[in-house]
């Protein structure tokens, strides 16, 4: 079971994974458009996009970045945690797709090259976040990602290892559900 002090930022579709996450993050404002600004989602909903934000009533949170993944781990980080644990971050068309069905509508479904690029760019901000003192781990086992230390979810989550997380330095935004 997780511990509550771990806070959950869903990525785009990801938050049907997750719908108890925290907050859901996407960067472009056609996939709110899409998805009619996500209202069955309770958490703290956040864009990129200001015309999303406006839109829909959503918190704008616009950092560089060429993927809302990218843009969520720097939310993660503007919000106070370390490390950062990635979950999902395969960075590879699975048949063509992400680990969902295609997007529908006018939204694009990215290919190879442009997770090429994705994985490029997570590799300039990688640099970033250790200058910083940010600790990303990448706990997606086949994940594309090369630039974040790879460790299991449950050793990252401190069930074992020396590695483990220091939960004495997470901190959380007063914004976030509390229990």
């Amino acid at each position: 079971m997780l511990n509550r002090r771990v806070r959950i930022v869903a990525v785009n579709d990801s938050w049907r994974l997750v719908p108890w996450a925290d907050a859901v993050y996407a960067t472009d404002a056609l996939w709110w458009i899409h998805h009619n600004g996500v209202p069955e989602f309770k958490g703290q909903r956040i864009t990129a996009s200001p015309y999303a934000a406006k839109l829909f009533g959503i918190e704008l949170f616009a950092p560089a970045g060429a993927t809302s993944g990218v843009r969520a781990i720097q939310l993660a980080e503007y919000k106070g945690a370390n490390p950062i644990l990635l979950v999902g971050f395969e960075m590879h068309p699975r048949d063509g797709v992400h680990w969902h069905q295609p997007h529908g509508g006018r939204l694009r479904n990215p290919g190879v090259a442009e997770m090429r690029i994705w994985c490029s760019d997570m590799e300039v901000h990688a640099r970033k976040f250790e200058r910083r003192g940010t600790r990303v781990i990448n706990c997606t086992p086949g994940s594309a990602l090369r630039c974040f230390k790879f460790m299991p979810l449950e050793q990252a989550l401190g069930s074992r290892g020396e590695d483990r997380i220091d939960r004495s330095r997470h901190r959380v935004d007063a914004r976030w559900p509390q229990e």
